[in-house]
């Protein structure tokens, strides 16, 4: 009787069936695997059990993430963060989300807007509380962000002053005394704005 040489599809370690008929249990990593019929090509479907670290729930290891932070595997889709990097997506844990201190300041979400004078974060759903300058008027919304030049980065509001003049207010950086430049504006109808806020 031949033996049958196969690779852990988790880990990829080398070894050979040890368990029941069928079965091989992967000493490096601990998965157990199955084989499937030997003559066809020896295909090894994993056939362990895997639960998100995080919240218990139980994962598909082909539609589990693996956080980028601190390589802990099998993470469900609502336990991880898309982190953009430099056009890359990377996929990070909420507890090292919290750890690098990238949380939002109300959700404790992951906050992609950051301030660069207190490194305040917020997530997209309350960028414009922490970071926007809201005006109204009878038929619409405008939010404005501002940035610092000298700085160089996004200011939330703890970090504008405002300066008012004959004409219109200004801002300033806190830090530096320079002025703030309009960064993005978004303007909403105050019907759409009440429909999201429902």
């Amino acid at each position: 009787m031949s033996i049958i040489s196969v690779r852990c599809q988790r880990c990829g370690g080398p070894g050979v069936p040890t368990g029941p008929l069928g079965e091989y249990n992967c000493e490096h990593c601990g998965t157990f695997s199955e084989l499937v019929h030997p003559l066809d090509g020896t295909v090894i479907n994993d056939s362990k059990r895997h639960f998100c670290p995080m919240c218990g729930r139980s994962v598909k290891p082909l539609k589990s993430f693996k956080c980028t932070e601190c390589g802990v595997v099998d993470f469900c889709e609502s336990c991880v963060a898309k982190v953009p990097n430099f056009g890359v997506v990377r996929f990070v844990c909420r507890d090292c989300i919290h750890r690098k201190g990238w949380t939002c300041e109300i959700c404790m979400d992951y906050g992609a807007s950051t301030c660069v004078r207190c490194g305040k974060h917020a997530c997209q759903q309350h960028a414009d509380e922490l970071f926007g300058i809201i005006h109204e008027n009878n038929h619409e919304r405008i939010v404005e962000s501002y940035a610092c030049a000298q700085c160089q980065g996004l200011l939330c509001l703890s970090c504008l002053i405002q300066k008012r003049g004959w004409f219109s207010a200004k801002y300033i950086c806190s830090h530096c005394g320079n002025p703030a430049f309009l960064m993005a504006s978004k303007t909403q109808s105050l019907d759409e704005w009440g429909g999201e806020q429902e």
